[in-house]
């Protein structure tokens, strides 16, 4: 997570962009973890996670 300072998606034809100052809590939540996720959730809402989601499979 540390080395992403910026992240762009593209979902129903509407761009959201998080420059390095809305990824900036991401990386401080995160830290060091060698574990971390960043989930979307639809509608531009982010989510950074260091365990595992309730509904993950493994395969």
């Amino acid at each position: 997570m540390r080395d992403i300072s910026e992240l762009e998606v593209t979902e129903a034809g509407l761009t959201y962009r998080y420059g390095a100052r809305a990824m900036a809590p991401v990386q401080r939540f995160c830290g060091g973890s060698s574990s971390c996720a960043l989930v979307y959730r639809g509608g531009g809402r982010l989510e950074a996670r260091t365990s595992a989601l309730p509904d993950a499979k493994v395969q």
